[in-house]
């Protein structure tokens, strides 16, 4: 044994011979029986270091103040003044914890539960909500109605038998050589939706029916040309909508999952704990994720991950599935309007559309202003039915469909709120091509045209005002049905997501505002760091515990 003078004068010589050591073996990777390995593959310096001194330490070289476990040093000396943790904290680049807050944390964090049943409960939540809002409102309406709707008058005896004569009359009508003629007085003529789905319809319709009268004024090979074109832009446009999809969506968020993968295996790796390396505390699942076995989880581990490893987890759109419901509800909405615009064309040409003996009788003129005609689509062959929907309705509600699933993927492999929001903006750009083709594709005189093109839709306006009312509530359910299901149980970024990361980011979160609205700098120690940095933070904990920093 050593006497005290002669412990003295070697230990700045120990010290020296320890920081050496312990940057060489944390820079090569090597391990101390007594250190714990990183999550790459290192050792953790200051679990390195604190093996070194704790076998000093039972030679009787050196004489520690505390005691190492892991890679943090429990004190049993005085906590130290604050100007000397100030200078100690400002040599080593780190910043000295508070234990009494930590401790508080810590039990915060071991307060947190696990959720099993959180998808359920929190769609639950959601249908309950949806329902009471939609009883709200169909109660209000009601009121309203019954306060400020006047009684209509019943009708006479004599009025409805001139009705039912009336409807006898129409009914008896046929599509002859005066299309018009059959029009029910419960149908109207609107205009054709101004897209590119719009100029290929009508140009199939319009520019067909001009050939086969053979009163067209320009060259035939023109209209021919003109309907060939149509249906080329539209096939553009849906190649070019399903090209960007698959490469922003699909090759390019193929890394972002790999990487949102393993992030989240590391989260439960080092939150489920057994306290033995001969019991599993995580099981493999669905394409080799790790997933944390309940009994084994342990929330105050939380603590242990680094810094940037904690903002990440708490930053992804998984930590917030109600704000990444709503995102979601958001991109949701903006295919369900170009899915919708597609529907209501299919039912408008194919489902309510008369079906006329030849394309000859689908179009007549409205003369409304001698110098503007307006053409009134009033109805389509069968074989023109067949081909549009074939050519158009279909392959445009496929596409709708396919965008929708993959732009949900990469939203859902986002790696920051921010920059969730951000990329919702940016997938709105793959829906507007329609616009953009269109605009840039079709002529001036094309777009003139159909503008002043009508369709005839079989409803009157107060039938129509039903069916809004009733496609508008069965939009909005199936909006819900698919948000919810895709969050909670669709996804495939993360496969078998147990939720448990809310929680304890929550209790993080609250720990970070009060340490920023008191000023003080409560941070708990970073996990295992490898390479340089994380010896010289190991060091600057061993120097402390020689005395000698």
């Amino acid at each position: 044994m050593c006497s005290a003078p002669e412990r003295q004068k070697v230990r700045p010589y120990i010290a020296y011979s320890i920081l050496v050591v312990t940057q060489v073996a944390s820079a090569l990777g090597c391990s101390v029986a007594s250190a714990e390995v990183g999550a790459d593959g290192h050792c953790s310096a200051a679990a390195l270091g604190g093996a070194l001194l704790q076998t000093a330490a039972s030679s009787g070289v050196v004489k520690l103040g505390g005691s190492f476990q892991g890679d943090h040093w429990h004190s049993k000396q005085p906590a130290l003044s604050n100007q000397t943790e100030g200078s100690q904290a400002s040599d080593l680049g780190t910043k000295t914890p508070d234990e009494t807050v930590l401790i508080k944390l810590q039990e915060q964090l071991k307060l947190v539960k696990l959720q099993p049943d959180r998808s359920f409960h929190a769609v639950s939540k959601l249908a309950l909500a949806f329902l009471t809002l939609s009883l709200v409102a169909v109660l209000a309406s009601y009121c309203l109605n019954r306060m400020l709707a006047k009684p209509r008058p019943r009708p006479t005896l004599q009025a409805a038998v001139q009705a039912v004569i009336s409807a006898r009359r129409l009914g008896d009508t046929t599509f002859g050589k005066a299309p018009r003629a059959a029009m029910h007085p419960a149908q109207r003529l609107e205009r054709i939706p101004v897209d590119i789905y719009g100029a290929a319809v009508s140009s199939c319709i319009r520019d067909i029916q001009v050939l086969m009268r053979g009163d067209h004024e320009n060259a035939t090979s023109i209209r021919a040309a003109r309907v060939v074109a149509s249906i080329c832009g539209v096939w553009l446009h849906l190649g070019l909508q399903s090209y960007v999809s698959y490469m922003v969506a699909w090759t390019s968020s193929s890394v972002m999952v790999r990487e949102f993968r393993e992030q989240y295996n590391s989260f439960e790796l080092h939150m489920y704990t057994s306290g033995s390396t001969d019991v599993p505390a995580t099981v493999v699942g669905m394409d080799h994720a790790l997933r944390g076995i309940d009994k084994y989880w342990h929330p105050e581990n939380f603590l242990v991950l680094t810094e940037e490893a904690r903002a990440s987890m708490c930053q992804m759109p998984f930590a917030h599935d109600f704000f990444f419901l709503v995102i979601i509800l958001i991109w949701t909405l903006s295919i369900v309007v170009d899915l919708r615009k597609c529907l209501q064309m299919f039912h408008a040409f194919v489902v309510t559309m008369p079906r006329a003996p030849s394309l000859i009788d689908s179009c007549e003129l409205e003369r409304q202003r001698r110098d503007d005609p307006t053409v009134a689509i009033v109805g389509v062959p069968l074989a023109m039915k067949v081909f549009l929907t074939a050519a158009v309705f279909i392959p445009r509600a496929a596409i709708d469909c396919w965008i929708l699933w993959l732009g949900c993927l990469w939203l859902a492999a986002t790696s920051s709120l921010g920059d969730l929001v951000m990329n919702t903006v940016a997938l709105e750009f793959v829906v507007l091509l329609n616009s953009l083709v269109l605009f840039a594709l079709v002529p001036k005189h094309g777009l003139d045209g159909l503008e002043r093109t009508k369709v005839l839709v079989a409803s009157s306006r107060h039938s129509s005002a039903g069916q809004a009312l009733i496609s508008t509530l069965a939009w909005a359910v199936f909006c819900f049905c698919w948000c919810t299901s895709f969050v909670y149980y669709l996804q495939s970024v993360l496969p078998d997501y147990k939720w448990d990361v809310q929680d304890v980011c929550n209790v993080w979160e609250s720990a970070m505002t009060a340490q920023e609205a008191t000023g003080s700098t409560i941070l708990p120690a970073a996990g295992q760091e490898g390479g340089v940095s994380g010896a010289a933070s190991g060091m600057g904990r061993i120097l402390l515990a020689l005395g000698l920093a």
